[in-house]
């Protein structure tokens, strides 16, 4: 956020809530064809659309697994995450963005898990809850996520340096 507020990333038109069932995919040929759920459309940055997506798409895991020595970060999705972003982003991302995108998932992990963590301790009032304690497994699956990100942060620096390099060559 600092980088942000002080200019150094730009703010864009971003979605802000980017996950693949915000995709409307055409039936006969599985490609998407174009993004839905635009009421969160607002000033922001790519940071934000990039983060939430690899949080939610790199992590082949359900968002509530219980078991979290199931929750990983699978290199293969990450990579071709970063590929298809950074290919759709048509060279309009800056070296200040590209260099914080490795970051940017765990932020979000770690956000959520604060946020559902906190509306746990409230009384569950936010977050739809499907059994008792739901918000709180949300919490440990997300904080999981932040540290297998923290594990992995070399390698998903590797990739988004060596998709940088090709994409932008």
């Amino acid at each position: 956020t600092e980088a942000i507020a002080d200019g150094r990333v730009p703010a864009r038109a971003v979605h802000n809530d980017t996950k693949l069932n915000n995709l409307l995919f055409d039936r006969r040929s599985d490609r998407p064809i174009c993004v839905i759920d635009l009421d969160t459309c607002m000033a922001g940055s790519s940071l934000f659309d990039f983060g939430d997506l690899a949080r939610n798409t790199s992590v082949p895991t359900p968002e509530d697994e219980l078991e979290l020595e199931r929750v990983r970060v699978d290199r293969a999705l990450f990579t071709a995450l970063v590929e298809g972003y950074l290919e759709g982003a048509g060279g309009v991302l800056t070296a200040a963005e590209l260099d914080l995108f490795p970051l940017a998932p765990r932020v979000f992990a770690l956000t959520l898990g604060v946020r559902f963590l906190a509306d746990y301790l409230r009384g569950d009032t936010y977050f739809r809850i499907h059994r008792p304690a739901h918000n709180l497994e949300r919490a440990r699956a997300q904080f999981q996520i932040v540290r297998k990100m923290e594990e992995g942060e070399g390698w998903m620096r590797d990739i988004v340096d060596s998709v940088r390099r090709r994409v932008f060559a």
